[in-house]
């Protein structure tokens, strides 16, 4: 291991309101967590000529309650509460002026009122970009 990153963020709401027709009360958590490490790549090209390979691994968690009180002696009447929860690993490696990973994630959506809608998700991301710097087109522009 090359290098090591651990970072926590967490965020606590509370708030209420109040007007003529009642009270409305919120309440929403939100927690994330990314830890990254670096790694020698067990590709040749990329030890050889690359950067170390970067192992990312993310998760995150936000619930949300939105709740109306009609009445001194009423309930509170959700009509906002939902839930993420998101996880998710990537590996990537940069080779010269180019960078190349692949991420998995997995994203789950839910509501508790009305419908009940939700939604499951995995995704297998492949990506590349060029890297472009001021030396990388200088040198192009000087080859003219």
């Amino acid at each position: 291991v090359r290098g090591f990153t651990l970072s926590y963020q967490g965020r606590v709401n509370r708030g209420e309101s109040r007007d003529p027709t009642g009270d409305t009360r919120r309440e929403a958590n939100t927690h994330s967590l990314a830890a990254s490490a670096r790694f020698r790549s067990p590709l040749r090209t990329f030890r050889e000529r690359g950067e170390p390979l970067r192992v990312t691994l993310n998760l995150r968690y936000l619930d949300e309650v939105q709740c109306r009180i009609a009445g001194i002696d009423s309930a509170c009447t959700a009509f906002i509460d939902q839930l993420e929860r998101d996880v998710s690993l990537s590996v990537d490696s940069a080779v010269q002026d180019f960078q190349l990973g692949v991420r998995l994630r997995y994203l789950d959506r839910r509501s508790f009122v009305g419908l009940r809608a939700g939604s499951t998700q995995f995704q297998l991301n492949i990506f590349g970009r060029f890297l472009l710097t001021s030396a990388l087109l200088s040198q192009g522009g000087a080859g003219r």
